[in-house]
């Protein structure tokens, strides 16, 4: 348990049908069939490929001579199509594989190759019918849920504008929630809930990385990162500060997480994790409010906890003067916290930890004028002159 094994590396060849070796280099985009045949994407040169048993890779999409056209691939073997750069792939309760890349979503059905959206003018409506006529910017992560929905992240060229989209199964395109920074992976519940691994700038310009949850009405919730500290065993999930780059929801409903650890500190970073979030299936948390600004003196006040009746969960705050005066609570409740007066000519910020979700508090600075700079020497020009 927990022993990791090499199952293909640069040792491993791969040969599409061009004929021309390679061995297996960068792979991205993991995705796993009904018979737990593990898929990878290598995005240079542009390949899906699929695990044998006796750990062999063949290509099953991409890696072709014929270049990719609307209307010329409709229907041809899979793997004499190119693919370009594929990001992300997934599987429907059928096996049917999907593919995404740049500007549409592929699907590959019995070995052959259908683009399933894309062409936001539908001028291939009429040779194309099965394709959803929609506005594609930049695909990112794709799932597909057990009723045949398909999700997919999309970013356009505009910083924060970030969406999470829904392709019914009657082709019907609705926006499900929009983020703040792209979404990389997605992962689904037993009860619909997606979670997605974001990493990159908002529209503030800050960098952000966390891993959320998007309710099926759209409502968006931070599960992991967001905190100052770097991730270790034992610490809630929403105070450590670490790099998502995927996810994964096993039977159980525990959440996984791939990427790496910030140290907290000069902003490096710790190397590769994969850590594991023990969750109740069915429960989801929410706060309300979700932040507060109090004055600079000391004070007290109350938020709302919204809980499943049987979902336990406790309140914690790792800054000094915030103070969690209720420990814990079963379904929907209140925490009350205590703040303590500011002795410092500048406003403050912290938090507090309940039920997995961080309540932020800014708090302004003590009464009183800060310090005033003046400029006793010097006139900011570079050089001098003499007396």
């Amino acid at each position: 348990s927990g022993v990791i094994t090499t199952v293909v590396g640069p040792s491993t060849m791969i040969t599409p049908t061009t004929g021309i070796a390679f061995p297996v280099r960068w792979p991205t985009g993991l995705a796993v069939d009904s018979a737990g045949s593990v898929y990878f994407i290598m995005q240079n040169p542009g390949v899906v490929c699929k695990i044998l048993s006796d750990h062999t890779v063949t290509v099953v999409a991409g890696g072709g001579t014929l270049t990719h056209t609307y209307l010329l691939d409709q229907g041809a073997t899979a793997t004499s199509v190119q693919l370009g750069v594929p990001t992300s792939i997934a599987f429907d309760s059928a096996d049917n594989l999907y593919i995404s890349r740049d500007q549409e979503i592929d699907v590959v059905v019995s070995g052959q190759f259908l683009t399933i959206a894309g062409d936001p003018y539908g001028l291939f409506g009429t040779d194309i019918p099965w394709m959803v006529p929609v506005y594609l910017s930049r695909v990112g992560a794709i799932l597909v849920d057990k009723a045949g929905n398909l999700y997919y992240g999309d970013a356009t060229s505009l910083v924060g504008s970030n969406t999470v989209k829904k392709i019914d199964s009657t082709g019907t395109v609705s926006t499900l929630a929009a983020p703040p920074v792209p979404v990389t992976q997605l992962a689904i519940d037993s009860s619909d809930y997606l979670y997605a691994a974001q990493n990159g700038i908002n529209a503030s310009t800050a960098n952000i990385n966390l891993v959320s949850r998007i309710a099926p009405n759209g409502t968006i919730a931070t599960v992991a990162s967001g905190g100052p500290g770097a991730p270790v065993d034992g610490m809630a999930a929403g105070q450590a500060n670490l790099l998502a780059y995927g996810v994964a929801i096993d039977s159980s409903g525990n959440l996984y997480i791939a990427g790496t650890a910030s140290n907290g500190q000069s902003g490096g970073s710790q190397g590769g994790r994969i850590w594991k979030i023990v969750q109740t299936p069915g429960c989801y948390y929410t706060l309300s409010p979700a932040s507060v600004t109090v004055p600079g003196t000391s004070s007290t006040g109350s938020l709302g906890v919204t809980a499943g009746a049987t979902c336990s969960w406790q309140a914690s705050s790792p800054t000094s003067w915030i103070t969690a005066n209720t420990s814990s609570g079963k379904g929907n409740g209140s925490v009350s916290y205590s703040v303590g007066s500011n002795p410092y000519v500048c406003s403050r910020s912290g938090y507090l930890d309940a039920a997995g979700q961080l309540f932020g508090v800014t708090q302004s600075s003590a009464s009183g004028s800060p310090d005033i700079m003046e400029t006793v020497a010097g006139t900011g020009t570079y050089g001098f002159t003499g007396d």
